[in-house]
């Protein structure tokens, strides 16, 4: 697979003096031992990886997450897993000069929904964030 950071990037060295790992003990993730099997394989443990594996075993799929590291190791644990109003770098009229009216208030609404879908599954699942 060709990568397109630094190096750098995909090794301990950005994780190694974060906020996270200096508040939160983080778990020992469950690797596989041998071959395994699954009708649905997600790649990827960021916000998005583990909600499509979440959604798709509740509703009755075999899925196994893939992680090369462990769940929110890369952007979504990096400051770079956004979930929030007014996280994009263009402001409403350079939005609304991009994609027009009607695409700037997509995204907000876009916007808006996810922030609510993630509000919904913290809620759900009794997560503590």
């Amino acid at each position: 697979m060709r990568r397109i950071a630094r190096p750098y990037t995909y090794g301990p060295e950005p994780v190694a003096r974060c906020w996270w790992a200096q508040t939160v003990k983080t778990p020992v993730w469950p690797r596989p031992a041998g071959q395994l099997t699954a009708d649905v394989a997600v790649i990827g443990g960021g916000f998005t990886g583990l909600s499509a594996a979440l959604h798709l075993a509740e509703a009755g799929e075999d899925v196994a997450l893939c992680e090369a590291e462990a769940p929110f190791w890369g952007a979504s644990g990096r400051n770079g897993g956004f979930c929030c109003l007014g996280g994009a770098k263009a402001d409403d009229a350079a939005l609304a000069w991009r994609h027009g009216e009607d695409g700037r208030r997509d995204w907000h609404r876009t916007e808006r929904a996810a922030v609510e879908f993630a509000g919904g599954l913290i809620d759900r699942l009794g997560l503590d964030v």
